[in-house]
């Protein structure tokens, strides 16, 4: 639990700075208070190979193909 705290407080306060910040999780509704504060969310279930080229695929269309950071907390 301490890490997702950690990286909850991460994206709150990454967000706000400039930095565009896609959070995932296997379940949508975990996410659904950073959704209500304008993050991108993505469901991701990271056992599933489909899931994960998805996501990707999606990530690139809405940075350009751009990734400057990656946390995992997998």
């Amino acid at each position: 639990m301490i890490y997702f705290l950690t990286l909850y407080y991460v994206v709150l306060t990454k967000s706000p700075t400039g930095l565009r910040v896609i959070a995932t999780s296997c379940r949508l509704e975990a996410m659904e208070d950073l959704a209500k504060q304008g993050i991108v969310t993505m469901q991701l279930d990271v056992t599933d190979v489909n899931a994960i080229r998805r996501v990707r695929d999606d990530v690139a269309a809405l940075t350009g193909g751009r990734l400057d950071i990656l946390v995992n907390n997998a």
